[in-house]
Formats: structure tokens, C-alpha cells, sequence
């Protein structure tokens, strides 16, 4: 699982070079192959970061009943967002999210 987010500051341009590094270090695992692919499919989307930044989750997840779902998601925060995270691995990271929320509460 991958989750990636971009402040307003930050390039697509390094970031998609990034997940090209690490597809040559993913070790022909699939599920991490599929999901760095899915990411940069999904970076394709943007010629730039948006205003608020960019937050993207991209992997294969296990539902309630057992069965595997691909779950790839980007989007741009409600208000801008400072953290700047890329992380591989068993999780979505959302706390900088629920940062982002709970400030506005």
C-alpha cells in the first residue's frame, strides 16, 4: 500500500521520478509494483500539485469477507496541507488527515 502527500510546494515531476526509483527496487513484489503503477497512473492526472497539496492512496486491500479490493484514490484536501509523506507499506497513513480536520474543529 502506498500513501503519498504533496504540499502546494512540491512537484509532480520529482515525485513520479521517485516511484520510478522504486519500481526498480521493488523486487518484482506485485502488490508493490501494482501499487506504485497505480499511483503514477494517477499522478498523470495533474500537470501540477493543486493548491491544497495532493493526498493519493493506491493498493490492494483484504474487506471484511475476505476478498482482495484495489483501492486507488487521489484527491485534493478541503485547505492546504504541510506534510509531505511517502510510505510503503501494510497501511494507509492518514494521520496528517486527521490533523488537517482536527484543526478546523
Amino acid at each position: 500500500m502506498i500513501s503519498l502527500i504533496m504540499p502546494p510546494c512540491d512537484q509532480i515531476s520529482r515525485v513520479t521520478e521517485m516511484l520510478d526509483d522504486e519500481i526498480g527496487t521493488a523486487l518484482n513484489i506485485e502488490s508493490v509494483l501494482g501499487a506504485i503503477t497505480s499511483a503514477q497512473e494517477m499522478l498523470k492526472v495533474y500537470n501540477e500539485v493543486p493548491p491544497n497539496g495532493l493526498v493519493l492512496y493506491s493498493g490492494t486491500i483484504v474487506t471484511e469477507d475476505g476478498n482482495e479490493k484495489v483501492v486507488a484514490i487521489h484527491f485534493e484536501p478541503f485547505k492546504p496541507i504541510n506534510a509531505s509523506l511517502y510510505v510503503c507499506d501494510d497501511n494507509f497513513h492518514t494521520d496528517a488527515l486527521n490533523e488537517l480536520v482536527e484543526s478546523v474543529e
